[in-house]
C-alpha cells in the first residue's frame, strides 16, 4: 500500500534490570528510565535511521549504574528477543542499542568486548556481554556506569498504516 498515509504510530521500549542467578547479592543496578516512550505521530515525523534505509523514531539516551560492595569483574548483558545478529526485535522492526560511554570506578573504558571480539564498534548486539577490558584482561571494579543510546527502527513499508499502530519491545539488563 504505497499510497496509504499513516494516522499515527505509538512506540514504546521497556527496559528493565535485574540480577542474573550468578550475581552476588552485594550488587545493585539502577536504570535512569525503565521505559522509553516515543510519542504518537504521523509517518512524516519519522526520520532516516542511522543504519540502513529504515525509518527511525529517534534516539534516546539511558544511563545504567551497577554498584557492588566489593571490587569484582563485571559482565552485563541485555536480554531481549533478537531481530537478527545486529539488533533486537521491535515489532516488525528492530531496536539498536549503542554504548556511548562505559566507566569502571570512574575510569573511561574503550574496550568492552575483549580480545576475542571481531567488531570494534559501539553496538550492543544480541548475545553480547559487556565486559570492561584493560591490557588484555577483564577489569574489576565496584562501580560500572554506562551511557546507552536506544534507537527503534522500522522498515519504510511497515510505517504505511491506516490506523494507529503500536511498536514495542521489552528487554532486561542483567549483571553477571
Amino acid at each position: 500500500m504505497a499510497g496509504t498515509t499513516m494516522k499515527g504510530v505509538l512506540c514504546a521500549v521497556a527496559l528493565c534490570y535485574g540480577p542474573a542467578a550468578q550475581v552476588q547479592a552485594e550488587c545493585s543496578l539502577q536504570l535512569s528510565s525503565p521505559q522509553v516512550v516515543f510519542e504518537p505521530g504521523p509517518r512524516s515525523a519519522l526520520r532516516p535511521g542511522s543504519a540502513g534505509g529504515d525509518l527511525s523514531f529517534g534516539v534516546r539516551r539511558v544511563w545504567l549504574n551497577a554498584q557492588c560492595r566489593q571490587s569484582q569483574p563485571m559482565s552485563l548483558r541485555f536480554e531481549a528477543p533478537a531481530a537478527n545478529a545486529q539488533a533486537y526485535r521491535f515489532g516488525v522492526g528492530r531496536l539498536q542499542v549503542r554504548v556511548r560511554a562505559a566507566r569502571v570506578d570512574g575510569r573511561l573504558i574503550e574496550d568492552w568486548r575483549g580480545a576475542d571480539a571481531a567488531a570494534r564498534d559501539n553496538v550492543l548486539r544480541p548475545g553480547d556481554r559487556l565486559r570492561p577490558w584493560h591490557n588484555g584482561q577483564a577489569l574489576a571494579g565496584r562501580h560500572l556506569q554506562l551511557e546507552l543510546e536506544v534507537e527503534p527502527l522500522v522498515p519504510r513499508q511497515a510505517a504505511n498504516v491506516r490506523d494507529i499502530t503500536r511498536f514495542a519491545t521489552v528487554g532486561r539488563f542483567e549483571l553477571e
